[in-house]
């Protein structure tokens, strides 16, 4: 479990490709990591296979490559990390899982002084339930809150902070970021649906 508050900026230093996974390794300034630890790379949770010192290396496998943006890095990119959540940390961002529900695309930036106004989509008419005015998102492994809604893209904020320590601060038009829905708006939404399409459910909801 994550928070969505990047913790590290890492560099890939090797990126070697099989025909249906891959093997990645990146510079981080991690210390004392241990194998088998989960890492959140662009928000995508990795487990960690083998640690010489400051280097990690992570097995990516089809599906991660097919569904998440990774499979895009080159030697040299910047990414960002976070390692997982400890059960006395706060919890400064939101529940974040590490597993990618979609990608989408920058459609638009715009400087307002030092903040960045972000646009993303297009999201489908199914993948709208998760959105919420407001509410939390996670893009590229960072914790965002939703500004505002169209039909089928959202608008986000970053922050001075967020842009200079996190992968944000490379931004550009028709980048490919990694989406994580709402955990809990996720789950709600899911559960909804499912007691909706009961037939006792139904029954029960029109008694008198």
């Amino acid at each position: 479990m994550f928070t969505g508050l990047v913790d590290a900026l890492g560099e890939v230093i090797e990126f070697r490709r099989q025909p249906k996974s891959a093997s990645l390794t990146i510079k981080f300034p991690y210390t004392s990591v241990v194998l088998g630890e989960s890492i959140a790379v662009n928000g995508v949770c990795l487990t960690v296979m083998q640690a010489r010192r400051d280097e990690l290396s992570f097995d990516v496998s089809s599906e991660t490559l097919a569904i998440t943006n990774l499979g895009q890095l080159q030697v040299g990119d910047t990414v960002n990390g976070e390692r997982a959540l400890q059960a006395n940390a706060r919890l400064g961002g939101h529940w974040v899982t590490g597993h990618v529900d979609t990608i989408t695309r920058v459609i638009s930036l715009e400087s307002l002084d030092e903040y960045v106004k972000l646009v993303i989509g297009p999201f489908s008419e199914s993948q709208r339930f998760y959105l919420i005015k407001k509410g939390s998102i996670t893009v590229d492994g960072v914790s965002l809150t939703i500004n505002e809604l169209s039909e089928d893209q959202i608008e986000l904020m970053l922050v001075p902070h967020t842009i200079q320590n996190t992968c944000f601060s490379k931004i550009k038009l028709g980048q490919v970021l990694n989406i994580e829905f709402d955990y809990m708006t996720r789950t709600i939404a899911h559960q909804l649906k499912m007691m909706l399409n009961d037939a006792h459910f139904k029954k029960f909801l029109t008694q008198d």
